[in-house]
């Protein structure tokens, strides 16, 4: 794995202040009225230019039209029928001019120097087909994480001095999402061009589907910076904290055996491993919540699960032990103590009677 740290400096100078490229900011936006005027204010207070602004529309059917209307002039608004965010996403790209293109979700914000951070590492650094910053997760005004980055690259970055890595990490990327939203990334128009865009099926897990197709090709500029802010809510896309592992767990099961087909050798092999520890591990998740959420519910989830990912055989016992009265259980818990509990436990007393005697 081939890797190299720059400092990034707050402004691009000489020769690149002369030849600043064009950047396409696509935010997309469904039902979430409250949020236009905050989110859109701070790609407005971008310190960057030139910059067109791309709103899209995704068939809100509250007050988003109305809120949007606000900034008639200063963005370019385009409503749509709902498809989902990656279809939003695709049709802000076929609107899109820009050699760079960022994306925002609705209800996000921007630090002013974000935009101008990002050109500045894409051109010192034209290799990498994204770059990506960091920023906070933060709800009703309280940071609930401090960074967005987490695994592999939060620990690389930690022993880094320097203001970014620029590093290829497909196998990373397959093991786990590096990115938390995809706020923090802007993209290289021809990187988009060469591996297609956001795939429309993929409702929950678009961005990673479409990460793991540009780390396959394209090295990624991680930058240390914090520069947006990615609002927490109970209503987004993937539902409430407790629910959420499994909607994404089994969409990213799908999308991890699909793209096994686009890699070669050992690479596809370390994504058949990571398919078959997501499932193990959604398995036994799915199992042990059981008493909360219902048998009747992780039941279901597991019959959709062996069925989406191929592996019956790691879900199968669980199912089966679903299937077991909750009385026989309690019977055969019963007995597995008394067999295996029993005897130690007079071995135990005679030791103390021995002790007494003695």
């Amino acid at each position: 794995m081939s890797e190299r740290a720059e400092t990034i400096d707050r402004e691009t100078t000489g020769a690149e202040m002369c030849a600043r490229p064009l950047v396409s900011v696509i935010v997309t936006f469904y039902n979430q009225a409250a949020f236009v005027e905050p989110t859109l204010s701070s790609v407005l207070a971008q310190d960057y230019s030139p910059m067109e602004v791309i709103v899209v529309d995704d068939g809100s059917t509250d007050d988003t039209p109305q809120a949007c209307a606000a900034f008639s002039g200063r963005v370019r608004y385009v409503r749509r029928s709902n498809g989902g965010p990656s279809a939003a996403r695709n049709e802000g790209l076929r609107q899109a001019r820009g050699s760079l293109i960022a994306h925002l979700d609705g209800d996000d914000l921007w630090d002013p120097g974000k935009i101008t951070a990002q050109v500045a590492t894409a051109l010192r650094y034209p290799e990498a087909g994204m770059i990506v910053v960091d920023g906070e997760m933060f709800c009703d005004g309280e940071t609930l994480r401090p960074s967005l980055f987490g695994g592999w690259i939060s620990s690389r970055l930690a022993d880094e001095s320097h203001g970014a890595v620029v590093v290829e990490c497909h196998e990373p990327f397959v093991r786990a999402c590096l990115v938390t939203t995809p706020s923090q990334v802007m993209f290289r128009r021809e990187a988009l061009e060469r591996v297609g865009t956001w795939k429309e099926s993929v409702w929950l897990t678009g961005d990673h589907e479409l990460y793991l197709r540009i780390t396959l090709r394209y090295p990624v500029a991680f930058v240390r910076r914090s520069l947006i802010r990615y609002r927490y809510g109970e209503s987004t896309l993937s539902g409430p904290q407790a629910l959420r592992a499994f909607r994404w767990g089994l969409e990213r099961v799908v999308m991890l055996r699909s793209h096994r087909h686009d890699i070669p050798g050992h690479r596809c092999e370390a994504a058949a491993d990571q398919v078959g520890q997501t499932v193990a591990d959604l398995t036994r998740d799915a199992y042990h919540r059981s008493p909360t959420s219902g048998r009747r519910w992780a039941a279901a989830f597991l019959c959709r699960l062996a069925w989406q990912s191929r592996r019956p055989d790691l879900v199968f016992p669980y199912l089966v032990a679903l299937a077991v009265p909750e009385g026989v259980q309690r019977l055969a818990a019963r007995a597995m103590r008394a067999r295996f509990l029993a005897p130690s436990t007079a071995r135990e007393a005679g030791d103390r009677e021995g002790t007494r005697l003695r």
